[in-house]
């Protein structure tokens, strides 16, 4: 069988100009290497999936370009399992030697997993780190680290990723790949990794597969768990019309249908009042429903006329109550017919 090689590790990136998203920071680090006066402790921080390790590594081998085994200088740890003091301490013993060639490096992940001790033993090589050695830490919890470390590191904070960014990311790997797309299902994909572009190739990768090397709206929809907005639409004229037997037999109808929980059911449907609610300001209509289909906004102008501002912000407020409810009771179903009528009664 032929090896394969997923798509979040094929597209890891491998220059600084192949990171997506994250401009201010490689410009800066560029800058400080044009000078020569590159930090010795660098602090990566963010979300997941945005480019931290990677372009700690890339800087990595950029600061050691001209040694032809780098890779010997360059020492990557998980702080979450290599967090006590004598770890530490075991770092700093090995960074008094310089290499033979180039630079020592080290990339020290999750930083924010080290111990109290092992923090106050690493205070004081990062205060007078030694001319041969960098560090680069990463963590998604920068709050959970010591100001008395902050204060030694030059800061970098990784924003999310923008859903235009990743969008068109998946439509230059589509072509290339040869995979046949359309791009509300790169939208949907986009949307849905939350700015994290590793999460979006993971979801690409996996939708392609089981679509045989396409990536189509159907498919797309229910590995998400993304319901058809057409639905919603007409659940919410029944609800509107008090009409509970023709909602609960389309509630029963969509759940059938689709391959999703409960609790993504209720998001989605939380998410189509909050756009009713957008729809009744002229301005947020215009910034908020920007990317939905003609037809999509038509239905959201025909039917928010039949309900006030205050309904919806009810309505809103109940199946945020229904969210909470769900994590501490089993008939997830019951909750959200409960729910449904709710939403009936409140009109």
């Amino acid at each position: 069988m032929k090896y394969y090689t997923s798509f979040p590790i094929k597209y890891r990136p491998n220059t600084f100009e192949d990171i997506i998203g994250q401009k201010n920071i490689i410009q800066s680090i560029k800058n400080y290497i044009k000078n020569k006066k590159l930090p010795h402790t660098i602090l990566f921080y963010g979300q997941k999936g945005v480019g931290k390790t990677t372009l700690a590594r890339i800087l990595s081998k950029k600061i050691n370009y001209k040694i032809h085994n780098y890779e010997f200088n360059i020492l990557e740890l998980d702080a979450a399992s290599y967090n006590s003091v004598e770890n530490i301490r075991n770092i700093i013993d090995q960074a008094k030697y310089s290499p033979p060639f180039g630079y020592k490096i080290y990339i020290i992940d999750e930083v924010h997993m080290l111990s109290t001790s092992a923090f106050n033993a690493f205070l004081k090589i990062l205060e007078e780190p030694p001319i041969h050695v960098y560090f680069i830490l990463i963590t998604t919890e920068k709050n959970k680290i010591p100001e008395t470390i902050l204060s030694r590191c030059i800061i970098y904070k990784f924003k999310k990723i923008s859903i235009e960014e990743i969008q068109f990311f998946l439509k230059k790997i589509s072509i290339k790949e040869n995979i046949k797309y359309d791009e509300e299902s790169l939208f949907m994909i986009a949307k849905n990794s939350y700015g994290s572009i590793r999460d979006a190739l993971y979801l690409f990768d996996k939708i392609s597969s089981l679509s045989n090397g396409k990536i189509y709206k159907k498919i797309t929809m229910e590995e998400i768990g993304i319901i058809d907005e057409y639905y919603l639409y007409k659940l919410m004229n029944y609800i509107i019309k008090k009409d509970i037997f023709k909602s609960f037999i389309l509630l029963d109808y969509i759940l059938k249908k689709n391959v999703f929980d409960i609790e993504n059911f209720i998001n989605e449907l939380s998410i189509y009042i909050k756009n009713m609610i957008f729809i009744k300001n002229p301005i947020s209509y215009k910034f908020f429903l920007k990317k939905k289909k003609i037809k999509i906004k038509n239905l959201y102008k025909k039917q928010e006329k039949y309900v006030s501002l205050s309904y919806l912000q009810k309505a809103l407020d109940i199946c945020g109550n229904t969210i909470l409810n769900l994590n501490i009771n089993n008939n997830k179903r019951l909750i959200l017919e409960i729910t449904i009528n709710k939403l009936i009664l409140l009109n």
